[in-house]
């Protein structure tokens, strides 16, 4: 079998267009993880300024932070935590998703290439 050159063209534009998709879709993917750990930073920042806030709060009333274990808790406390707690595991669940999905594209992508350059070196070898 003769490698031309059109057939060594061939092969990488084989290569590419099987590539080239799935590249694009670990760059989207890395881009929605990169969205959900901002998204746990703001989560964490909302914790961070709840606490915050009732911490001076009672500073401004001259207590000690350990009065805060005396204090009962109200439906609005609990619906935050309700709330956080639900945020927390949906964007826990669509991280792991997408990383499972990550490193299929990138075993698959790696998987390619590599026959895809085994196909190229047998031809170049003929």
């Amino acid at each position: 079998m003769s490698n031309t050159y059109f057939d060594q063209i061939s092969l990488l534009l084989d290569k590419f267009h099987l590539v080239q998709p799935l590249r694009a879709r670990r760059n989207k993917l890395i881009k929605e993880m990169n969205s959900i750990k901002e998204k746990f930073v703001e989560l964490e920042d909302s914790i961070f300024s709840e606490a915050e806030n009732l911490k001076n709060q009672v500073a401004n009333l001259g207590l000690s932070v350990e009065v805060l274990d005396e204090v009962p808790i109200n439906q609005e406390q609990i619906d935050f935590m309700t709330s956080i707690s639900e945020k927390y595991a949906y964007l826990t669940e669509s991280y792991e998703a997408y990383e499972k999905e990550l490193v299929e594209l990138e075993l698959e992508i790696i998987l390619l290439e590599t026959q895809s350059d085994a196909f190229q070196d047998l031809s170049a070898a003929a």
